[in-house]
C-alpha cells in the first residue's frame, strides 16, 4: 500500500485496521509549518469527494460508515484535524484557527493534484466554508450538514454551568467544564456521545466515539477552546457572492443551522 508526503513531510507508518470495510489505497503526512497532519486517500477516479473533519474531539474514522460506500465511484479524501488521530497536537491556540483547517485540506486537494472537489461536512466549524469562500474555483460543491460554521468560542458555558468556573456538581451538562476536563476527561467523553447518540441500540456508535475522543487530552482540547483565535463573523462571502448565514440555537451542543443564500439581484 504507497504512503504519500508532501513535501518534507515525513512518511507515517500505517496501521491497518482489521475491521474497517475499506482500507485506505494510500496515506499520508502533510507537514503544514511544522504540524503534522495525517490524511487518507480511497479510491481512484475522476470525481473527488473531501470528507472534512469536524470538532477535535473525534478524526476522520468518523467517516466510517460513508468511505467504503462513496469510494466505489469516487476517490474520497479524509485527513484527521490537529489534535487528535495521527494528526499532531500543537499546544498553539493559534494552530487551531479553522482558517488553518481549511489551508489543510487545500494543501492536500494540491498533493494529489484534484482541481475540484465535493466538499461533505458534518458539525463544521468554519472550515469548509472558509475553503469554499476563498477558493471557490476548487470547490464543485458542499454539503453541510448540521453546521455552525462561523467560528466562535467553542465553549462559551451556559448561564448555569460557566465553562471555566468552580462548580459544586458534576451532574449533566456541568461535566462540559474546564475543572472536569481536566479532572476526568474520559467521563466528559462518554457523558458527552451518550448525548449525542441517544438513540437505542447506538451502543456500537457511542464506543466508536468514546474511543476517538480518547485518542486526544484535556490538556489539548483546552488549547483548542481558547478563544483567542475566533473568527467573529457572521457571515463569509466568496469572490462568486456566495454567502452563509447563520443564527444560533438556543440548546446547549447543538450545531447552529445554516443556509447558502446568494444576494439578491440588483436588477
Amino acid at each position: 500500500m504507497p504512503t504519500l508526503t508532501a513535501p518534507r513531510g515525513p512518511a507515517m507508518p500505517q496501521v491497518l485496521d482489521h475491521t474497517r470495510a475499506r482500507q485506505p489505497d494510500a496515506t499520508g503526512h502533510l507537514d503544514r509549518d511544522g504540524v503534522g497532519v495525517y490524511w487518507e486517500r480511497f479510491g481512484i477516479a475522476r470525481r473527488t469527494i473531501l470528507l472534512m473533519p469536524t470538532w477535535q474531539i473525534v478524526h476522520s474514522r468518523m467517516w466510517k460508515a460513508q468511505v467504503p460506500y462513496l469510494a466505489r465511484t469516487s476517490t474520497v479524501l479524509t485527513f484527521d484535524p490537529r489534535g487528535n488521530g495521527l494528526s499532531d497536537r500543537p499546544q498553539d491556540a493559534a494552530a487551531y484557527d479553522r482558517r488553518l483547517f481549511a489551508e489543510d485540506a487545500l494543501a492536500l486537494l494540491d498533493l494529489h493534484g484534484v482541481e475540484r472537489a465535493m466538499v461533505v461536512t458534518w458539525c463544521d466549524e468554519g472550515q469548509s466554508l472558509l475553503l469554499a469562500a476563498h477558493h471557490p474555483e476548487r470547490v464543485s460543491g458542499l454539503a453541510m450538514i448540521t453546521a455552525y460554521p462561523v467560528a466562535h468560542p467553542t465553549h462559551g458555558g451556559s448561564p448555569t454551568y460557566p465553562f471555566d468556573a468552580i462548580l459544586d456538581t458534576e451532574e449533566g451538562w456541568a461535566k462540559e467544564n474546564r475543572h472536569y476536563w481536566l479532572r476526568d476527561w474520559p467521563g466528559f467523553v462518554e457523558f458527552y456521545f451518550s448525548q449525542v447518540f441517544t438513540e437505542r441500540h447506538s451502543t456500537k456508535q457511542i464506543e466508536d466515539a468514546v474511543g476517538w475522543g480518547n485518542e486526544t487530552d484535556a490538556a489539548t482540547m483546552l488549547v483548542e477552546a481558547e478563544p483567542t483565535y475566533a473568527h467573529r463573523e457572521n457571515a463569509i462571502r466568496s469572490p462568486g457572492g456566495l454567502r452563509a448565514r447563520c443564527w444560533s440555537s438556543r440548546e446547549p451542543r447543538t450545531c447552529w443551522r445554516t443556509r447558502l443564500t446568494r444576494p439578491p439581484s440588483r436588477r
